[in-house]
């Protein structure tokens, strides 16, 4: 995979995610509740686009990895590793 097909897959993500927020942002501000259509149809809509936008995030990253492993460039590696790593650890150890 290319460098700029990664930017691109991020951009589509990152803009995935953020549409799925808006979504759920609006159905808080707007005050639905179970009953309402809004919320039956908007909630799963938001939630599956943020779920979507977070999967295309970690194959980003992982893409990254590889290309970092195809050039030859293993400090940047190490350090996304790293960097991924903690923020496993900080998502499994948070109370």
């Amino acid at each position: 995979m290319k460098h700029n097909s990664n930017i691109r897959l991020f951009k589509i993500a990152l803009l995935i995610g953020v549409l799925g927020l808006i979504i759920l942002l609006g159905i808080i501000v707007s005050g639905a509740a179970d009953p309402e259509p809004l919320f039956c149809i908007g909630t799963p809509i938001g939630l599956l686009l943020c779920f979507v936008g977070a999967i295309l995030m970690i194959i980003t990253y992982t893409c990254e990895i590889f290309r970092g492993i195809r050039e030859k460039k293993f400090l940047w590696v190490i350090v996304l590793l790293i960097l991924g790593s903690l923020l496993f650890v900080r998502i499994l150890l948070r109370p």
